[in-house]
């Protein structure tokens, strides 16, 4: 089956989509349904060249999207974020940089190619754009040292991921990366177990005052008392009395969020509707107020 995220994986300076444990990710993630791109970048190391040929497979790139690098490819996944316009799940940067340093034993072209992908990052539009952003680095990488992870953390407001002694991570195989990946991909049982669904008998509703989008519930689920919940789809709902008697489900296990000055202790849930309208998950049949989804 199908998985709805799809994985870009970006390779290092002078490196190619079958170099260390890109295979190895690619394979272990298609076989479970997930889509992976590893496109060759050019060989001429320059953010514009690389940017220019990213350009032909921007439609990729969606909110399902994770996007991986490998050292200078990490780098340039900085500048992909500062520079087009979009928004992914996740970001991993592989033993990256986010500012210009020396190279111990590369040459001079090489460290200044390498650099160069490190400058006129926008950190707003990283942060805003990249999703969950996790940074894996090793404690004895001389291409990329402690304290240029550390200015990266910092920048991205993320704390790095150091493995001991791994080097530049070069090895053909990366079964922590897999995990983490399958963590970002996939839900395990245990945290399903952890949502509180449960349905719900709407007993109100009226207006927020203020707010054109907003409707207050007071609903019954079995507690004793009713919860209030708030909900902004007051403009599909403008008869929204009629609302009042009907079972819906409801996530409950959420941490209050006060919303236009009113607390909600929960949220509605709600499919699009083929014109677009909301439409309530109502259970087949008869059930109590409070009972669990299983």
């Amino acid at each position: 089956m199908k998985s709805k995220h799809n994985v870009i994986l970006i390779h290092g300076y002078e490196g190619n989509p079958e170099n260390h444990w890109f295979p190895y990710i690619k394979e272990n993630l298609e076989k479970r349904g997930v889509e992976v791109f590893a496109p060759e970048m050019p060989t001429e190391h320059t953010p514009e060249k690389w940017l220019d040929s990213a350009s032909a497979w921007k439609d990729k790139i969606n909110e399902s999207t994770i996007l991986i690098g490998h050292s200078v490819g990490s780098s340039f996944l900085l500048q992909l974020l500062s520079q087009f316009d979009v928004s992914v799940a996740c970001t991993i940067l592989v033993a990256g940089a986010g500012k210009p340093f020396s190279i111990i034993g590369g040459d001079k072209t090489e460290e200044d190619e390498c650099n160069a992908f490190t400058k006129n990052i926008s950190w707003k539009k990283v942060k805003s754009n990249g999703g969950l952003i996790a940074i894996f680095a090793s404690t004895n990488d001389v291409d990329a040292p402690i304290d240029v992870t550390a200015h990266l953390s910092s920048m991205v407001q993320s704390p790095a991921r150091f493995f001991e002694n791994r080097g530049h991570f070069t090895t053909e195989t990366f079964p922590e990366l897999l995990e983490y990946l399958l963590t970002q991909i996939y839900m395990t049982y245990e945290e399903f177990k952890k949502l509180d669904a449960r349905v719900g008998h709407i007993k109100k509703v009226e207006e927020v005052e203020g707010a054109d989008k907003l409707l207050r519930f007071e609903i019954d689920f079995g507690e004793g008392q009713d919860r209030q919940i708030v909900s902004g789809i007051r403009e599909f709902f403008p008869e929204y009395e009629q609302l009042v008697g009907k079972k819906a489900l409801y996530v409950l296990n959420l941490a209050p969020r006060e919303i236009k000055g009113v607390t909600s202790y929960g949220m509605l849930m709600a499919v699009d509707g083929i014109d677009g309208k909301p439409v309530f998950l109502i259970p087949e049949q008869e059930v109590n107020p409070g009972s669990k989804v299983r």
